[in-house]
């Protein structure tokens, strides 16, 4: 693990968030979706399929990133996921 001060953008690129992916109806049957990750504060997009929500929330990403790194903002890292929590047998 880089130490706090040697953190880049590619570094928490790297890692793995969990990305939350909403279907959204409105009236008139107009569907889209909303991708967010709960850990990154204020991080999310809208778009009319799931692939370009991915490619939208990756780039929003980057600059959440960037902009934390330059205004020496704490950014957390993604919390284990308990389902890949090793289990004595």
């Amino acid at each position: 693990m880089q130490s706090m001060a040697n953190r880049s953008v590619e570094y928490y690129m790297g890692l793995s968030y969990q990305v939350i992916i909403k279907s959204v109806e409105e009236a008139g049957s107009q569907r889209y979706f909303t991708l967010s990750i709960p850990e990154l504060t204020g991080l999310a997009v809208a778009a009319d399929s799931i692939s370009a929500g991915i490619k939208e929330l990756a780039d929003a990403k980057k600059r959440w990133f960037q902009t934390n790194l330059q205004l020496n903002r704490p950014i957390p890292e993604p919390q284990a996921d308990p389902d890949d929590t090793p289990r004595a047998m």
